[in-house]
């Protein structure tokens, strides 16, 4: 985006959107509803998990909601829709709303984050202010926002995080932040509110401002889409990379908004060159040690990304090295593992995944092309043993997690950072990290994201379950459905512990300051480094 545009307001308000929005209306409203009831009852992998944990009956809402469906508006059946698999807190499962909602975010021309104070309070700041925001006197990049429609800012984030998929309290808490001025209308349902009144201590004292929601067309994380024929690949990805996905499409969404307004036309100096932007960033932190930010996963070209990565780790210095992975929203699995083998030269054991043990899954099992065919005894032994589970097999292979000459690997030591909005195949990442014992994680948080599973669409279980297993499809025209179709398995120490609901817990915590927010992560780097000199990579490693 040109200077020139970044300053007009993209997109339209939102009362203009919802008022277009309006003549839309989700049609076969009781056929979408049962084809939910089927899929999450039949293929929804956590299921069992979530009614455990969560005291949720998905399947028996669905069911009460498809006998009144026909009668409600088109706004309140989706907020119910999109209710009942919030309640699952599962970011990976969810229902996908059709035009005009898809591919459109709702922002506000600015971001907010928080730090904690030494006293263990939090504070809210305004981190970043695009070009397009009304002039607001003291309204700038570090102002401290209070208030948010007249509620204190604390309250405002734990109210929306009440409602956000977030599989832990800091996730939730992560979640409602981001929510606050972005939000994904293809996932999520509209604000409440039209504008937003902010009250805000900056340079100039105490303020109010008042913003609107704007509606953009949100580019996708996949330009070149999943590549459905497998160019570039190899190994047992190769069929369809579109099977293998671990990722948090509203995530995705959100973080492509964010690259379109607010990320830099060019590299900024110090940053090194790179093919895939949207994927890796690198740059030296001094002449000792260097910095790996991967945004996301969302390559399906896993050895490009891997070879690019092993590139700009070359070019930096070799005495230390932090990976960062704050807010990746995942994405391809082979991706994310195959990556691994760039920071160690231990041998890499990918993570496992399982679907679950039912009927359905088994049926999909023994179809003679079927992509569970691999898993097909587990499941049947299944029918005699009672196991929730079939075998824990990888969507990585061994070989291709491992087949990065010794040579090109760093040798030096590294240390991973993490946040609560670290997730899906950032969690696997993350894992396998730890797991392989690459080094410490530290987070800004006790936890990663806790999203644990392979990802498929309702389009990719319909199809290769036949009409003779599933008699409810999904009604053209009425949006889709993502779900948890495999769930993921730790190794190593952690072998056979499942990272839904659990995440990956950080070696050490760094609770994020007023300079990181302000200074470009500045204590946050300077705690990492520290870890990296107190030995946290061996001769081994």
């Amino acid at each position: 985006m040109s200077p020139a545009a970044r300053s007009r307001p993209p997109g339209v308000t939102l009362a203009e959107f919802r008022s277009g929005a309006a003549a839309s209306r989700i049609e076969n409203r009781t056929a979408l509803v049962a084809a939910a009831e089927e899929l999450l009852s039949g293929a929804y992998v956590h299921l069992r998990q979530k009614q455990a944990r969560y005291g949720v009956d998905p399947v028996r809402q669905l069911r009460m909601l498809r006998t009144r469906a026909a009668g409600m508006t088109d706004e309140a059946f989706r907020r119910e829709l999109t209710a009942v698999f919030s309640g699952l807190r599962d970011r990976h499962t969810g229902y996908l709303a059709p035009t005009p909602f898809a591919g459109t975010t709702a922002v506000l021309p600015f971001l907010v984050e928080a730090y904690r104070t030494g006293g263990g309070a939090w504070r809210h700041v305004v981190s970043k202010v695009s070009a397009w925001c009304p002039a607001a006197e003291g309204f700038v990049p570090g102002a401290e926002v209070t208030h948010w429609n007249g509620v204190p800012i604390q309250r405002a984030v734990e109210r929306l995080a009440a409602a956000q998929r977030g599989a832990t309290d800091d996730a939730r808490t992560a979640r409602g932040l981001a929510a606050l001025v972005s939000r994904s209308l293809e996932h999520s349902a509209f604000p409440d509110e039209e504008w937003v009144t902010v009250s805000y201590r900056g340079p100039g004292g105490r303020r109010s401002a008042t913003f609107n929601w704007r509606v953009i067309p949100t580019p996708p994380a996949r330009p070149d889409g999943d590549r459905q024929d497998g160019d570039g690949q190899d190994g047992a990805a190769a069929a369809d990379p579109g099977l293998v996905l671990a990722e948090d499409p509203g995530g995705q969404a959100v973080q492509a908004a964010r690259r379109e307004l607010y990320a830099p036309g060019a590299a900024p100096a110090g940053w090194l060159p790179t093919s895939r932007p949207a994927v890796l960033s690198a740059r030296p932190l001094d002449r000792r040690t260097g910095y790996l930010r991967i945004w996301s996963f969302a390559d399906a070209d896993a050895l490009a990304v891997r070879d690019e990565a092993c590139r700009l780790v070359a070019a930096l210095p070799p005495g230390g090295l932090v990976v960062d992975v704050r807010g990746n929203p995942g994405g391809h699995l082979p991706t994310a593992e195959r990556l691994l083998q760039v920071l160690t030269r231990r041998p890499v054991i990918p993570a496992g995944f399982s679907p679950a043990s039912t009927e359905l899954t088994l049926a999909m099992s023994r179809e003679e092309s079927s992509e569970l065919r691999r898993w097909k005894p587990s499941l049947a032994a299944a029918v005699g043993t009672g196991e929730a589970y079939a075998q824990a097999l990888p969507l990585t292979p061994v070989a291709e997690a491992n087949d990065l000459d010794e040579e090109l690997r760093y040798r030096g030591p590294v240390v991973l950072v993490v946040d609560a909005l670290t997730y899906s195949a950032a969690d696997v990442f993350a894992a396998g990290f730890q797991d392989n014992g690459l080094g410490p994680v530290l987070g800004t948080g006790r936890t990663t994201g806790a999203g644990g599973a392979n990802v498929w669409t309702a389009d990719q279980v319909l199809q290769r379950a036949g009409e003779e297993h599933l008699r409810s499809g999904v009604p053209a025209g009425s949006g889709t459905f993502t779900l948890a179709f495999r769930r993921a398995t730790r190794g190593g120490e952690n072998a056979g512990l499942p990272l839904e609901d659990v995440g990956v817990t950080a070696d050490e915590v760094h609770w994020p300051t007023r300079a990181d927010l302000t200074a470009g992560n500045r204590d946050l780097l300077r705690a990492a480094v520290r870890l990296l000199r107190a030995g946290s990579g061996g001769p081994d490693r």
